[in-house]
């Protein structure tokens, strides 16, 4: 009988590892491309500066001011997004899980 127990705790313990392992594989993977977006948007909205700047043909000292307060506010910015996505992440985990968690419990309270 403590055998059968252990067993199937061990049995529930895996599963819910499993399950919360899938969800964090998932969510991992949407803000690893979320993370490259946000790694090349702004390399590429400075080439398309840079571009547009070449073609008409206007050099100024103030460019680098411009290419300055740009960098700046992407940095900035970044600094205030990545935290949340982690604290979104972990809450769409830990949220997702539990409801799977719950629908397996309730399936096997209806037998």
């Amino acid at each position: 009988m403590v055998r059968i127990i252990m067993g199937s705790a061990a049995g529930r313990v895996s599963d819910i590892l499993f399950i919360f392992i899938g969800y964090s594989k998932k969510v991992a993977s949407v803000f690893t491309r979320l993370l490259f977006f946000m790694a090349w948007f702004p390399v590429l909205v400075y080439g398309f500066y840079r571009i547009a700047v070449i073609l008409w043909g206007s050099t100024s000292e103030s460019e680098y001011y411009y290419f300055e307060r740009f960098f700046n506010y992407t940095i900035n910015l970044y600094s205030l997004i990545i935290p949340m996505l982690v604290v979104v992440g972990v809450s769409i985990i830990v949220i997702f899980s539990l409801f799977k968690i719950g629908t397996i419990m309730w399936e096997e309270k209806k037998r």
